[in-house]
């Protein structure tokens, strides 16, 4: 049996570079990345995060309740992870949450049980 060599885990000092400063950007996208089902994407100083999830047809105002104090609570969720990784005078707004019915299957007898598969887009804005 061949024994690992903890020499070969080393970094190299001749190693240009640097692995332990992050900018805001890649801290927001690897937490972001750590939440099942969620996509980020960045343009600028803004960035949008699309989910989708399952609910019936006739709670689409509800859904839209639901998910606009999840993403505040997310905002805020991102800023503290921002502070904890060193930048601590960054604010993050939530501009817009759109929530759209998509494709919809029969739930049960009529159009009550009628379950939606919504796409939920939030966008913020980060203020550094």
């Amino acid at each position: 049996m061949m024994m690992a060599n903890p020499e070969v885990y080393v970094m190299s000092p001749n190693r240009t570079e640097e692995h332990s400063t992050q900018n805001v950007i890649e801290i927001i996208a690897n937490y972001i990345e750590k939440l099942p089902e969620m996509n980020v994407k960045f343009e600028g100083d803004v960035f949008m995060i699309k989910t989708s999830m399952n609910a019936p047809l006739a709670d689409s105002e509800q859904v839209k309740i639901n998910f606009t104090q999840e993403m505040v609570g997310l905002g805020k969720l991102i800023v503290d992870n921002l502070k904890t990784n060193g930048v601590s005078n960054a604010k993050v707004n939530l501009v817009e949450v759109d929530v759209t019915p998509g494709m919809y299957r029969a739930g049960g007898a009529g159009t009550v049980g009628r379950q939606a598969v919504y796409t939920v887009q939030a966008t913020f804005e980060i203020n550094v």
